[in-house]
């Protein structure tokens, strides 16, 4: 029996945040559960922007489940590939889950932002249930 791929990498810092997002622009399509104001805080709107502007010149489709306090929208538009809801209040969370290429990114924007990227298929299929169950009950 085949052995399916397995890894984890840990990274630190706003540049390990930017790479982790940087594999994102490499993808064909890719879910978020919690946009954050922070992740805006941390990053800054200028490199929001630019990330949108290049995700919109690949054709990236983006599925977003926003965080409901969500303050500044920065570039994000709806149309055919980019689709988002507003999550319910009481889900609100200080971290990104971002899927995408059979991984899944956990970025925890504090003062020093981490990010955590497993890859895993069964853990993939585990989170896109999930995203897709908060998708239905989530508000446009």
């Amino acid at each position: 029996k085949n052995k399916e791929k397995q890894e984890v990498s840990l990274f630190r810092g706003v540049k390990g945040i930017k790479k982790v997002l940087s594999n994102i622009l490499d993808s064909k399509e890719f879910w978020v559960i919690g946009v954050s104001n922070d992740s805006i805080d941390i990053l800054g709107e200028t490199y929001w922007s630019n990330f949108n502007v290049k995700r919109d010149s690949k054709k990236i489709k983006e599925h977003l489940l926003i965080n409901s306090d969500l303050k500044n929208i920065v570039g994000i538009k709806s149309n055919k590939n980019s689709l988002h809801k507003i999550l319910p209040s009481e889900l609100t969370q200080p971290t990104e889950i971002m899927m995408f290429n059979n991984k899944v990114a956990i970025l925890v924007y504090t003062t020093n932002p981490i990010g955590l990227v497993i890859e895993n298929q069964q853990l993939f299929d585990t989170f896109r249930k999930q995203f897709d169950f908060l998708w239905n009950i989530s508000k446009k």
